[in-house]
C-alpha cells in the first residue's frame, strides 16, 4: 500500500511541476518541423547598429516554420567562437533550422542626442532588445551589451520560446541552445 502512495505522490508532484514550466521551454529536443531542407539561408549575419537606427527588433528574424536561433556576439567573445564551431553539425542535423548572427561592436558606443524626442525615440528602438546596457556618461549615454553570446530561440510560429535577458540577468536562451545542442549532436 505504501508502494502504490509513493509512486501517486511522484506522479502528483511531476504533474505539479510541469505545470510550472513554458511547454515549449521544457523540451531539451524541440521535435522536427518538417523533413524537408528549407531553400532558406542556413545561417545570416546582420549589424546591430544598422538594425538599431531602422528599428528592426531581433524577433523580425524568426522565420515562419523553422526554428530559429538569434545569437548576438562580438568579435572577441570566445564562449561565441566555441559555440558558432557547433552551427554547422547542428544544423546538418536539424533541417528545420536556421540561425541569425546579429553582431555588435566591440565595447560601448556613445550616444548622444539633440532633443528629448531624439532621445525618447533612440529609448524606444532600444526597447526592441533584450541585450542592450546603457550607462549615462556625462552628457551622453554609454551603450552596451550586457554579455554575450546572447541567444533567443524562437519557433516555428515565431514566437518566442527562451531567450537571455539582461534586466532579469537570465542567460535562459543559451541554457535552452546548450541543452538542445548537447542532445542533438
Amino acid at each position: 500500500m505504501t508502494r502504490i502512495l509513493q509512486i501517486i505522490s511522484l506522479i502528483i508532484v511531476g504533474l505539479l511541476l510541469k505545470k510550472h514550466l513554458p511547454s515549449d521551454a521544457s523540451e531539451p529536443t524541440p521535435p522536427l518541423v518538417n523533413g524537408r531542407i528549407s531553400s532558406i539561408e542556413k545561417i545570416e549575419t546582420r549589424e546591430y547598429l544598422d538594425m538599431l537606427e531602422k528599428g528592426v527588433p531581433t524577433s523580425s528574424l524568426a522565420v515562419a516554420n523553422q526554428y530559429t536561433i538569434v545569437e548576438t556576439y562580438i568579435d572577441t567573445c570566445g564562449i561565441c567562437k566555441a559555440l558558432e564551431r557547433q552551427f554547422d553539425p547542428f544544423l546538418a542535423q536539424r533541417p528545420d533550422v536556421v540561425i541569425r548572427k546579429v553582431h555588435f561592436p566591440e565595447g560601448a558606443f556613445s550616444y548622444k542626442w539633440s532633443s528629448p524626442e531624439e532621445q525618447r525615440e533612440l529609448f524606444e528602438r532600444m526597447s526592441l532588445y533584450l541585450f542592450n546596457d546603457v550607462e549615462k556618461d556625462g552628457d551622453s549615454y554609454m551603450i552596451g551589451t550586457c554579455g554575450t553570446p546572447h541567444i533567443e530561440v524562437y519557433g516555428p510560429d515565431q514566437r518566442l520560446i527562451a531567450a537571455d535577458d539582461c534586466s532579469t540577468e537570465s542567460k535562459a536562451g543559451l541554457e535552452y541552445f546548450r541543452g538542445w545542442l548537447a542532445a542533438e549532436l
